[in-house]
């Protein structure tokens, strides 16, 4: 005797998953991702660094982008990965100690937040910043932490 399926039709609102949450799933799946992104200069040599940077915008859009950074040799989806590898050689990979871009500019209020997690020659690296636009973001990240 053949049994039909049945299925469960639930009505009502969609689901809200919180900002945080929603960084945080983006985060885990974007690390799982990294390694499948990478492309290997040559089969035994991976990158001495890599990266994953997430940038959400606190809007409640839920506008959010991820972008991947590999140094030694220098590429992934950053759009500047040379100058952000550049930069992250210049302070050790420590994202504490990138020194800010002085470039003045006036954006329109746009609170983001940005998270960077990865590894740099061996060492495990994370770091965060609350920007209140792309530009003081691209600022204060000193152009290490890609803008959307």
């Amino acid at each position: 005797m053949a049994r039909s399926a049945r299925s469960t039709t639930v009505e009502g609102p969609p689901m809200r998953v919180p900002p945080l949450r929603r960084a945080a799933l983006s985060l885990a799946v974007a690390a799982c991702l990294l390694p499948l992104t990478a492309a290997p200069a040559a089969a035994d040599s991976p990158p001495a660094a890599s990266f994953v940077f997430i940038t959400q915008y606190l809007d409640g859009s839920g506008h959010q982008s991820v972008h991947t950074l590999e140094c030694d040799p220098d590429g992934g989806t950053h759009h500047a990965a040379t100058f952000a590898c550049d930069v992250l050689r210049s302070v050790d990979g420590d994202l504490a100690a990138v020194p800010p871009l002085y470039d003045p500019c006036y954006a329109e209020p746009q609170p983001m937040r940005a998270i960077a997690v990865g590894y740099w020659h061996g060492r495990r690296v994370h770091h965060g910043l609350i920007a209140s636009d792309p530009c003081d973001l691209m600022s204060r990240g000193g152009g290490v932490f890609p803008v959307p």
